[in-house]
């Protein structure tokens, strides 16, 4: 059983996944993230970078397959998803998930190669991911906890980790992808 904050967010999450509002999640709903990212990063979909962001997303799916117990090519409800996301908690794998989509979205954002994602960058990828501009401005300023004015992936990461893991309301990454 999680918490209560742990639930809103994993909610949170499976309705920004399940773009179509189908109920379900499936693998074309992460393929067509995958897409809507690289678009959105005015990229070609057969670059270098898009093959990472789709390995990414298609490592994300197997991840939650496999705590689901559901086959890569069927589906899973928010229930799964939420009871998937709390076993990969549980046995410390959620970076395993995770950590490749983020990895990617830092590829995608740092669109000038300097290593850092600036405001303008997050915000371009966290629209792709349904988060409204206004929420991912917000989210930047948080997340930039040297106020540098810039994400690095590892700040990146550890406020992705923060929202699938932290049970802290005041955990500075439950704001990685807008509000909940």
């Amino acid at each position: 059983m999680i918490n209560d904050l742990l639930h809103r967010k994993y909610e949170h999450r499976f309705q920004l996944l399940d773009a179509n509002g189908n109920g379900h999640l499936e693998a074309s709903d992460f393929t067509g993230l995958a897409d809507r990212l690289v678009a959105a990063a005015g990229l070609d979909a057969d670059s270098p970078k898009a093959y990472v962001v789709h390995d990414a997303w298609r490592t994300y799916w197997a991840g939650l397959c496999h705590f689901a117990g559901a086959s890569p090519e069927g589906r899973i409800t928010a229930e799964q998803y939420i009871d998937a996301l709390t076993a990969a908690r549980a046995d410390e794998k959620v970076a395993d998930i995770v950590r490749p989509a983020v990895a990617a979205h830092m590829v995608l954002a740092d669109t000038n190669g300097d290593g850092v994602a600036d405001v303008d960058e997050f915000k371009a990828l966290q629209g792709a991911l349904g988060v409204p501009a206004r929420e991912a401005e917000e989210a930047f300023r948080v997340l930039d906890r040297d106020g540098d004015g810039v994400l690095t992936v590892d700040e990146w990461l550890a406020a992705a980790m923060e929202y699938y893991t932290s049970t802290d309301e005041t955990a500075v990454g439950n704001a990685v992808i807008g509000r909940f």
